[in-house]
């Protein structure tokens, strides 16, 4: 069983004095110490409560968290009203009695998830001397987690005015290069080594290795090629561009193959295809046998300078990022901790956020990562 709200509620109603009470009477028993604290509202503008076709559909997990309760959560609001409305629920719903084995349970599910971190269990562990203040934690826990099943296929992390992080499961070329052209600009950022490389490498073939024709860079340019635009074009326009910015190669390649003028990590520049603004976004550099390298920490001083650069020419466009320093960049990154390095490298910087980024995850990757 996954640790989710769906399963935490599960657990609780089975192990409480009110385990004959119906589903619908539980959760909305629960979800009460939300609703009085913060007087949710439904859309309607009556007392926030879910029905029983919604309940079933919460606890079957086919539908998310119930967003008036999520934003309160993202948003760390004051929750001691909430835990006062907790104890509530214990005392009249739950039952004392029912505390221990509810711990004992929910402890179980936590420790056994593969998608919470050593450092998260530990400090659930801290909180074991406390029951009540345990399971108000997981509760707690439990509404930052997606909670529908499948996967859902897009979800909005953080939003501000016309402003938001989003997640979505999409392949970011097909993004990229649209079969129906777009009404308005859209920003792609690809990320690819310190020389702006642009001769791709076939796979299996003999001979200097440099742009993988497996990444995003080389996918990216394959692309193009296959548009009949070609590398001289790509070539100019790249030094077109960081001529432009201002930007010049700080030394030199420590290969000798491929382009010889290196620029710092997070250096950008910008080529356009129709409505497809590319930030070419340099985050590894190669070292004498042409392997791409780079550490979480250059990759992190290269989101800021990501968004740095957004907002200073972003001019609102929409702007999608795919995972980084999972693969060939040698950084040695999971799918979540790429996933959680960029939404909170953006979160911390959301002051330069103008306009929507989207975080694009490949679908057969979408599944090793929990959202919130």
């Amino acid at each position: 069983m996954q640790y989710n709200l769906a399963s935490y509620i599960k657990i609780l109603k089975r192990n409480s004095k009110s385990a004959s009470e119906s589903d619908e009477y539980f959760v909305a028993e629960l979800f009460d110490t939300f609703v009085l604290a913060f007087g949710l509202k439904n859309k309607k503008k009556e007392t926030f409560r879910l029905d029983k076709y919604q309940v079933s559909k919460l606890l079957n997990q086919e539908t998310d968290v119930p967003s008036e309760l999520r934003k309160h959560v993202i948003n760390e609001c004051d929750l001691s009203e909430v835990y006062d409305g907790f104890e509530v629920f214990v005392d009249s719903v739950l039952g004392k009695d029912y505390l221990e084995i509810n711990l004992e349970h929910i402890d179980s599910l936590i420790m056994k998830d593969p998608f919470i971190s050593e450092e998260e269990k530990k400090i659930f562990e801290k909180e074991k001397t406390d029951a009540t203040k345990y399971l108000f934690k997981a509760f707690i826990g439990a509404l930052k987690i997606n909670n529908a099943n499948p996967k859902i296929e897009s979800a909005t992390i953080w939003s501000r005015g016309n402003s938001s992080l989003k997640v979505v499961s999409a392949n970011i070329i097909t993004k990229a290069f649209p079969k129906t052209k777009t009404a308005h600009d859209i920003i792609i950022v690809i990320p690819v080594n310190t020389s702006f490389e642009t001769e791709v490498t076939v796979s299996g073939s003999i001979g200097p290795q440099l742009v993988s024709e497996n990444t995003i860079h080389g996918k990216w340019l394959t692309t193009l090629y296959g548009k009949q635009i070609s590398k001289e074009d790509i070539d100019y326009k790249i030094s077109e561009s960081l001529d432009s910015l201002g930007v010049n190669p700080t030394h030199k390649s420590k290969s000798k193959d491929g382009k010889q003028d290196l620029y710092p990590i997070g250096t950008i520049a910008v080529y356009k295809h129709n409505r497809s603004v590319f930030y070419l976004w340099a985050i590894s550099e190669f070292d004498e046998k042409n392997r791409a390298q780079s550490t979480q920490d250059e990759i992190r001083t290269a989101l800021e300078s990501l968004l740095e650069f957004y907002d200073a020419y972003g001019q609102g466009a929409d702007m999608y990022i795919p995972l980084v320093g999972t693969g060939r960049s040698r950084a040695n990154m999971t799918h979540q901790e790429s996933y959680n390095l960029i939404k909170r490298v953006v979160i911390e910087n959301e002051n330069k956020v103008h306009g929507n980024i989207t975080i694009v995850v490949l679908p057969d990757d979408y599944e090793k990562i929990k959202i919130f």
